[in-house]
């Protein structure tokens, strides 16, 4: 950025807004990693040089390192300071005095000021190597006014850390804030724009294949006293590196990255279940999605699988959503509760009547199932014609009082298939 004079690049917001400041909300901080001690070296130069505090915070206000402590007559210093990010309430002020606005409109560097502030502020913006925002860098013109230098100054500091960042494994910390927050936006957000931005903003449809399963582990069984969720989230990372890792609460969520639809444990996932089964981990993974709105439905299927498979211990330790029910516990050795005890009981009635009275139901509701209710598909299957398959479904419906447009209930019947028909054989 050039050297024009600094009343140039000024955000002037006329209209005059206080900040209610009374209470602070509850630092982020076991959840999102401070900043390095390499960083925090890198702004406190920069705050001797300055002469005015500096503070660095990611995409979301969560305060990752600062030089000073609180200021008393800088009230928005303070609640960063004090609770770790800012309220909601400060977040609609920055919205309605244009701050927000006026940095994103940024190139890197922006001046910041407002008549209800007693201070102005340099915002700046720092980036990882593939250009992606991680922060920004805020100083606050507390102890003297800003110069034309420190403003270039504050963008040659950010044009440093985002360098840093690209280059030393150390400052992949900084990375790591950015992208565990995007498992909460993703959960969380509910306006699809900001969903589709935040899955665009992470890269994911350039670093994943068209489908992808979302894996979430839980390593309550690992002593947390020994080492720390993100020490084991860096350790799944080096086994499986082609994999995206993040924390999420007190899980580690993975997302793969896959050119089909299928994924198989023992080859795709390989280094993480020997990994896994070393270390006492359990996983449960979803289907395959491509949608980043479906994103929010495949993580509940993920851990669904994972809970299902931990209240039901059978000698694995990655339960797939879409095959744990039928064949996880069918191919884990010594299964522990008998396969038919697992089945919907209409499959099972439908099993005894057809061997009482010779028909044919099962079989035909099996067909239409497993064709995915192309009917076409289960006539060439069963070898009958349209109207007999209609005829026999009409009547499977009517006899044993179900509807084979209820969506829970088919996912049931087609589980139930699958552990029949394994069983015999």
């Amino acid at each position: 950025m050039g050297c024009e004079s600094i009343n140039q690049r000024i955000c002037v917001v006329e209209k005059h807004v206080n900040v209610n400041n009374s209470e602070f909300q509850t630092a982020n901080a076991s959840v999102l990693p401070k900043a390095p001690p390499e960083i925090r070296r890198v702004l406190e130069d920069a705050r001797r040089h300055l002469g005015n505090p500096i503070a660095m915070l990611d995409t979301s206000y969560n305060l990752l390192a600062h030089t000073d402590n609180p200021i008393a007559d800088d009230p928005l210093w303070n609640e960063l300071i004090g609770s770790g990010t800012f309220s909601d309430e400060t977040v609609n002020y920055f919205n309605r005095s244009q701050f927000i606005r006026s940095v994103a409109e940024s190139e890197v560097t922006v001046l910041l000021r407002d008549e209800s502030q007693k201070y102005d502020r340099i915002c700046g913006k720092f980036f990882d190597n593939n250009g992606v925002q991680l922060g920004d860098i805020v100083a606050v013109a507390c102890e003297k006014p800003f110069s034309d230098g420190d403003f270039d100054y504050i963008t040659a500091l950010c044009e440093r850390i985002s360098k840093a960042i690209d280059s030393h494994d150390t400052f992949k910390i900084v990375e790591r804030v950015f992208f565990d927050r995007f498992i909460s936006d993703m959960l969380n957000e509910t306006d699809p724009g900001k969903i589709r931005k935040a899955w665009e903003d992470a890269g994911y449809r350039e670093t994943f294949g068209p489908y992808i399963f979302a894996a979430v582990a839980d390593i309550s069984q690992y002593d947390p006293t020994i080492t720390s969720i993100a020490y084991l989230r860096d350790k799944c990372a080096s086994a499986q590196p082609e994999y995206a890792y993040f924390i999420y609460l007190n899980n580690i969520v993975i997302l793969i990255g896959r050119d089909t639809e299928t994924l198989s444990v023992n080859r795709d996932m390989c280094a993480l279940d020997d990994y896994f089964r070393r270390h006492s981990i359990f996983a449960g993974v979803s289907g395959a999605f491509q949608s980043p709105f479906q994103f929010r439905s495949y993580y509940k299927k993920a851990l669904t699988a994972l809970n299902r498979g931990m209240n039901h211990p059978c000698g694995i330790n990655i339960f797939n959503s879409e095959s744990f029910g039928a064949e996880g516990l069918l191919n884990a050795a010594g299964a522990v509760v008998e396969p038919r005890e697992m089945c919907n009981p209409i499959l099972l009635q439908m099993q005894e009547y057809d061997k009482t009275h010779g028909t044919l139901y099962l079989s035909t509701v099996g067909a239409y199932l497993k064709s995915g209710k192309k009917k076409r598909l289960a006539c060439e299957q069963l070898k009958i014609a349209r109207d007999g398959l209609n005829r026999r479904l009409a009547e499977a419906e009517a006899k044993f009082e179900i509807d084979l447009d209820d969506g829970n209930l088919m996912a049931s019947l087609l589980i139930s298939l699958k552990i029949l028909e394994r069983q015999a054989g």
